[in-house]
């Protein structure tokens, strides 16, 4: 159309994309007040539409606009702000979280900083964000703020790594050959250590817990000094008529692993007549009023079709169905081309199907794994470690058996060496990924990251399969992620 008015391509080309010195020559008063309008819809993270100035007049706004912004604030000049325990986040320019650090650094309150800010509408814009911060939790009254912490919400223990299956995928490696380690009298020493924690809810895992002999002894002595949540992982096939009312009496909720929906997609993994067993025994439960039942399956390329089905098997059920995505750990790493697409792959991912998004928590909201901070794992040596998925020698705290107090006091309080270790798991901490626009979002798992970092092919060839995941979800950095 502009050349049809008589332009050359090379004036088009200069009306389209003007250079710094063409824009500080207009000053028109419909295009200033355009890039106000413009630079306002920015701030408020609203959807915008430029349209071109087909008189070819020389005063086209758009394509001005254009450049002022690309300037001012392209993607490298916009913050994305995170509470890093609720996930909670929203998108500020650079500027101002400049100011905000340079706040920090020197002290000045947030009223000391509106005057520094001379527009009135800059002035009301700052207020948008500091009822923002407030809002998710970022502001306190005092420079020096800490979190008081009084306890670990969740703490996992595994009693044994013996299991009466052998799962191909197991992350734990657990087998009929391991044995346990720690004695009757050493697991109640280590329970009393572990109350001191505070934990809201304690996890026994394994292993197979339930193929302890003195397992009832110590689901006992636990209730005894421990009056918060207890949940128990198994395969179920130890529960019966005779021990299913002390398992009513003393646990919380069931996390029960089954892979299928019936005899032959169950059987495939975990042996033949499991599926009946895991059916019996979630029966007993239930009609002893237990509602807290959730069934696992872990999902590779191998059974990603039977998803929806085993959905609706827990449906009919009345259990929360919970779907893992396979990861290369333990025995998983033997068998991880039954499930993985690609020898380089981590972890288990259909690029064309959303539910992958989830599997790995790549969601809208930004990283809130505090591996170490609100959970921590017991092995069944008695080492301490941030995550159950994290149990390589450099991620181990201390073992129990040498617990002080004093160790407890500065596990509590994150002051413990360890953490800085795991602290270099996070994707906004890592040199390659910190200023990728996902990095916010991106691997919530950090024993996934852990993986990744084994050599260079490995990491370029999994950031690629998360970039992909991210693309399945393009609205996920559209909107801020919290709810006024």
């Amino acid at each position: 159309m502009l050349t049809n008015r008589g332009l050359t391509v090379e004036e088009v080309n200069n009306l389209l994309n003007p250079t710094k010195k063409m824009v500080e020559s207009i000053s028109h008063y419909n295009v200033e007040k355009g890039i106000d309008m413009y630079l306002n819809s920015i701030k408020n993270n609203e959807l915008i539409a430029t349209l071109v100035d087909v008189d070819a007049d020389g005063y086209c706004s758009s394509s001005i606009v254009y450049q002022v912004t690309t300037d001012e604030f392209g993607y490298e000049n916009i913050v994305y702000i995170s509470n890093k325990y609720t996930g909670d986040w929203f998108k500020i320019p650079r500027e101002i979280f400049d100011l905000l650090v340079e706040s920090q650094k020197e002290k000045i309150n947030i009223e000391e900083l509106y005057q520094f800010i001379t527009s009135e509408s800059d002035k009301s814009y700052f207020d948008e964000i500091v009822k923002r911060l407030e809002f998710i939790g970022l502001l306190h009254n005092s420079y020096e703020f800490k979190i008081n912490r009084s306890q670990i919400p969740k703490i996992v223990i595994s009693l044994t790594n013996y299991c009466n299956l052998n799962c191909d995928y197991c992350c734990v490696d657990s087998s009929k050959e391991s044995q346990s380690y720690l004695s009757l009298e050493e697991i109640k020493d280590m329970l009393n250590k572990i109350v001191k924690f505070n934990p809201k809810k304690i996890v026994i895992s394994g292993g197979e817990p339930m193929s302890r002999v003195d397992f009832f002894d110590i689901l006992k002595y636990l209730t005894s000094i421990y009056s918060g949540k207890i949940q128990l992982a198994t395969n179920a096939t130890y529960i019966n008529e005779s021990n299913v009312e002390l398992l009513a009496k003393y646990i919380h909720a069931f996390d029960i692993s089954l892979d299928g929906y019936d005899e032959e997609s169950c059987s495939s993994i975990r042996g033949k007549n499991v599926f009946y067993k895991v059916m019996e025994s979630i029966k007993l439960i239930q009609d002893l009023g237990c509602k807290n039942i959730s069934v696992s399956m872990v999902m590779g390329k191998n059974n990603e079709s039977q998803v929806d089905k085993f959905n609706r098997f827990c449906k009919s059920l009345n259990v929360r169905p919970i779907v893992r995505g396979f990861t290369r750990m333990g025995r998983g790493d033997i068998n991880a081309s039954k499930y993985l697409n690609n020898i380089n792959d981590i972890f288990y991912s259909n690029y064309k199907d959303k539910r992958s998004l989830s599997s790995f928590n790549m969601t809208s909201t930004g990283i809130t794994c505090r591996a170490g901070e609100s959970q921590l794992f017991v092995n069944y040596d008695g080492n301490i470690y941030p995550c159950p998925l994290l149990q390589e020698e450099k991620y181990i705290i201390c073992n129990m058996k040498n617990l002080e107090d004093k160790d407890i006091a500065d596990i509590l309080n994150c002051n413990y060496d360890v953490l800085e270790e795991v602290d270099k798991l996070r994707t906004v901490n890592y040199e390659n990924c910190k200023n990728c626009k996902y990095a916010l979002f991106c691997n919530n798992c950090l024993s996934i990251m852990d993986k990744m970092n084994l050599n260079e092919s490995t990491f370029k060839h999994n950031c690629e399969n998360m970039k992909q995941l991210f693309k399945l979800n393009e609205n996920l950095l559209s909107t801020d992620g919290y709810h006024a």
